[in-house]
């Protein structure tokens, strides 16, 4: 899905974003628990420093989508800390996804924004990944 930048520490500005690794990431969070659309954003933020931001939304946004396609995960709108998960319906999700307004940091309660979580065969992809694929995620 994409090039490594995770497996080279001198990774230069500009250099792709790996895909991937994001892919395994987003995967093993939608496992744990609901996850704003905005936490991939954060977790790049936190690896990713000095990429533009729009890079990271636009990395996110492409594996969630695909993530979306493949059937591993779903949307939700939510509220945080009410623990409310309605689910988006599913002609709507890849457009959601698709949307950089989707990745905003998250609104004051109780404004709702979107999350999303794995479904019965992502968790099944999840759980059949080599360790190899955790190398260097965290």
């Amino acid at each position: 899905m994409g090039q490594s930048r995770y497996t080279r520490p001198h990774a230069q500005p500009g250099d792709p974003l790996d895909l991937d690794k994001l892919r395994t990431v987003a995967l093993s969070d939608a496992c744990e628990d609901y996850q704003g659309l905005y936490e991939l954003v954060w977790y790049l933020n936190g690896r990713e420093p000095s990429t533009p931001r729009a890079d990271k939304v636009a990395a996110a946004s492409a594996v969630l989508q695909d993530l979306l396609r493949t059937g591993h995960i779903s949307l939700y709108t939510s509220v945080w800390a009410e623990g409310e998960f309605q689910p988006v319906p599913p002609e709507k999700q890849l457009a959601i996804a698709a949307d950089p307004a989707s990745y905003a940091d998250p609104p004051q309660p109780p404004a709702k924004y979107v999350s999303y979580a794995s479904t019965p065969e992502g968790e099944q992809v999840y759980r059949s990944l080599p360790e190899s694929a955790f190398e260097g995620l965290w």
